[in-house]
């Protein structure tokens, strides 16, 4: 990393000026991606991508900044929405004394203090299995090694700022870990050992930590529109100030689909994710019992901390994987061992079947509730997602607005755009920006296993409010594409019919 003392520190009220500044001048032109879930990346030395790896499209993030880099000189603005890093997904840690002395050198650099010999002793045993905690001089190790494996990322947003684009960075439930000044001033000094001005990293490079309105777009990441992954409270917690308040997802991702993914490294990109969850064990059942078995007290322990409703749905969920488990380990212990089997009829009874019986029907049970009691659609939009923002655009219907009121999101991986009722005369669009890793969603059979690299570009007209794009970057052809979206399945129309 690189030395950073040539150029101040930004805090935190600079960081909300600078905010404040991009909001009361809007650039020309707005290009905006969310969900790219950098990871460990590619091993220089091989070539390979490790196996959790998300997001392999360094190359065509590239060409698409290169695309538009006229509009860059411009003074455009590149908007990240959320996830743009993948935190949660970097479970190794420094173990060789020459990683310890890079990370104390990159510290160094920001103006920490901290030998390797205070690095190695700040490990704990959780951590050496599940990955460091949130800590700001962590969270600069982990983004060094995102470094490490995207440096084409990397050289693509130096090339933005450094031609005269404005890049934002929106706060997202996988990089929460922005919070951090540390992290942050990380982030520049990346960009200046690539070649931005110093003072360009500074005025050029800016962050969001909720929600953004600039001129007719309102800009979020959506996460909080999730109970799971909603920060319940203040980023840090008040006991631990140097931790941040990690939603229960957080939770689940670092000691369940984390060691998942090392066996199907693709869990996380399966929508819904609780189908795949159910074929590991079903594929699986030993490896997943296992991992259920060594990480069930730590996610209850994380569950009890929460809301309740958000600790007894992931206790529901768990149970739901666990009991069919653990009646199918029962009956080969059974037939293996026989007197095993002797005494538990001895003790249960008849009452032995039933129990055994129940234990295989439960999740063909809890799919019948499931297809029998659908989730209602909320009163306005197709989902919670365009609820909230519905919600958050009436929130600030008094703030003056020409043209379309626009809502953007990203979080849920799926591309959408959906017309919502006017506010204030004005007609008003939900976008979701969708995701630049693999899919594998339940109601796309077409998209199985392909990558899209969607964005939505606006451009302010002479009234001073934007229009919009929704686009996709083709690789073969070198160029934007139009962006294919379908409207929901069967099953959701006839649930929009029902509430109309």
């Amino acid at each position: 990393m690189a030395n950073t003392r040539d150029f101040p520190a930004v805090g935190d009220e600079d960081e909300a000026q600078r905010l404040r500044f991009l909001t009361e001048t809007p650039p020309p032109e707005v290009l905006m991606v969310s969900d790219l879930h950098l990871g460990i990346g590619r091993d220089r030395a091989t070539g390979r991508f490790v196996r959790a790896e998300n997001f392999l499209a360094d190359e065509q993030f590239a060409a698409l900044l290169g695309f538009y880099l006229e509009a860059a000189q411009r003074g455009a603005l590149l908007v990240l929405n959320g996830d743009s890093f993948d935190f949660l997904r970097i479970t190794g840690v420094p173990r060789r004394r020459d990683e310890l002395e890079a990370w104390s050198e990159a510290l160094a650099g920001l103006g920490v203090d901290l030998s390797p010999e205070q690095l190695a002793a700040s490990i704990s045993t959780t951590e050496r299995q599940f990955g460091l905690r949130t800590n700001d001089f962590k969270s600069v190790w982990k983004l060094h090694r995102v470094v490490e494996g995207h440096e084409g990322f990397f050289a693509a947003l130096a090339g933005w700022v450094a031609a005269g684009g404005v890049l934002l960075f929106v706060k997202g439930n996988h990089d929460l870990e922005i919070h951090w000044p540390l992290v942050r001033r990380a982030i520049r000094a990346e960009l200046v050992r690539r070649g931005v001005a110093a003072h360009s990293a500074g005025r050029g490079i800016r962050f969001c930590d909720t929600w953004v309105r600039i001129a007719n777009i309102y800009i979020e990441h959506g996460h909080r529109f999730e109970p799971a992954t909603a920060v319940d409270g203040p980023a840090t917690l008040p006991q631990e100030p140097e931790q941040l308040n990690l939603p229960l997802a957080s939770f689940v991702n670092r000691y369940l689909i984390n060691p998942i993914e090392r066996i199907e490294p693709f869990i996380d990109n399966t929508k819904p994710v609780e189908d795949l969850l159910r074929t590991m064990v079903r594929q699986h059942p030993l490896r997943a019992f296992g991992i259920l078995w060594r990480s069930w007290r730590l996610l209850l322990r994380a569950a009890q901390s929460r809301q309740w409703r958000q600790g007894l749905a992931c206790a529901l969920f768990f149970g739901s994987l666990a009991v069919p488990l653990f009646t199918v380990l029962v009956i080969a212990l059974v037939l293996a061992l026989p007197v095993v089997g002797a005494r538990i009829f001895a003790l249960l009874g008849n009452a032995s079947w039933v129990f055994g019986a129940a234990g295989l029907v439960f999740p063909y049970l809890a799919g019948f509730l499931r297809d029998a009691f659908p989730p209602r659609l909320p009163a306005v939009g197709e989902d919670d997602f365009a609820f909230g923002i519905y919600g958050a655009l009436k929130e600030r219907a008094a703030e003056p607005v020409t043209g379309t009121r626009y809502g953007v999101v990203g979080h849920t991986h799926v591309q959408d755009a959906q017309s919502l009722p006017p506010i204030g005369g004005a007609p008003a669009l939900y976008l979701n920006t969708g995701t630049w890793v693999p899919l594998w969603q339940a109601d796309r059979p077409d998209l199985a296993g392909r990558t899209l690299h969607p964005f939505v570009r606006f451009t302010m007209g002479a009234s001073g409010a934007y229009g919009h794009e929704y686009r996709e970057w083709d690789w073969s052809a070198g160029r934007p594409a139009l962006s294919t979206i379908l409207e929901p399945g069967a099953a959701g129309a006839r649930r929009r019919r029902d509430r109309r």
